[in-house]
């Protein structure tokens, strides 16, 4: 009992020691949270007339987005959920006067090789003599004025030769132009595949070294490029290759019939509905 009553006197007297608490105060939120309409959502408006838009209250985006296969290799699924996928982002995009030109959508992907080789003997030979050789895809966007589209061609070969590679094939690629609208067919080019070898008196590169010859490729053809008319490159890779233009996102895959052709598969896709930032069909902008 004399020990208890010890330990209740020793707390008696540690408790005095200790600093009184300070009496609770209303903070300035609960304060505010008395003001009638206090909690009520303040909506963000601003007059377009004397205030430019910002990145801060600008929120309109491009669409965008990845379908791949976690498990599996190559799939032809993959190539179905990414168009429907790019369909669903028309909201993100707009479209021309004419009410069917688009802002631009475009898909990138592994690259079909069995696609190509389907209308193509030059590389289906190639590829059956030398199934384990890399080789690159270079998309282009070719003038359709003759004389330039001669041009681009022969720029193609003289390109290859100063990068250390050599054309397999020239293919053009199957397209329906009756998809494009009025504003988009005025200025549509033409679109072929440069199927790219390392040259045989380049030494043999790795998969690392030949994306960047690749890209010195593509710079090369570019700047070769003497003529008024507009020459584009969209992609140029052993890995991947692009489809796109200036069409609404539901008719991508009906301009590029290879996105139709259930030989195309891929492991991955990455699809893109451009916003309307502009609409002066530029293909280098989208």
């Amino acid at each position: 009992m004399r020990s208890v009553a010890l330990a209740l006197a020793f707390g008696a007297s540690a408790s005095a020691l200790v600093a009184p608490r300070p009496p609770k105060v209303a903070s300035a939120l609960s304060a505010a949270a008395k003001v009638p309409g206090a909690n009520q959502r303040v909506k963000n408006t601003y007059d377009l007339k004397t205030i430019e838009r910002t990145l801060a209250t600008e929120r309109d985006a491009c669409g965008v987005g990845f379908v791949a296969e976690s498990a599996a290799g190559p799939s032809r699924r993959v190539i179905i959920a990414a168009t429907a996928a790019c369909d669903a982002n028309e909201h993100r995009g707009g479209c021309s006067s004419d009410c069917v030109s688009g802002d631009g959508a475009g898909i990138m992907t592994q690259i079909p090789w069995a696609v190509y080789e389907n209308d193509t003997p030059a590389l289906k030979k190639r590829r059956e003599e030398n199934p384990d050789e890399k080789l690159g895809v270079a998309t282009l966007f070719v003038p359709r004025d003759p004389e330039a589209a001669a041009r681009a061609s022969e720029l193609a070969y003289e390109a290859a030769s100063l990068t250390g590679f050599e054309v397999v094939a020239w293919r053009d690629l199957p397209i329906d132009p009756s998809i494009c609208g009025e504003a988009a067919a005025a200025g549509r080019p033409d679109f072929a595949h440069v199927i790219l070898a390392t040259a045989a008196d380049v030494p043999e590169r790795d998969p690392r070294s030949l994306e960047r010859a690749l890209y010195l490729y593509r710079r090369t053809l570019s700047g070769l490029w003497d003529r008024e008319e507009e020459f584009y490159i969209a992609s140029c890779s052993h890995k991947t290759v692009v489809y796109k233009g200036m069409v609404q996102s539901s008719a991508l895959k009906k301009f590029y019939l290879d996105l139709a052709n259930e030989l195309y598969v891929s492991q991955f896709a990455i699809y893109h509905r451009a916003s309307p930032a502009s609409l002066n069909f530029t293909r280098s902008r989208r």
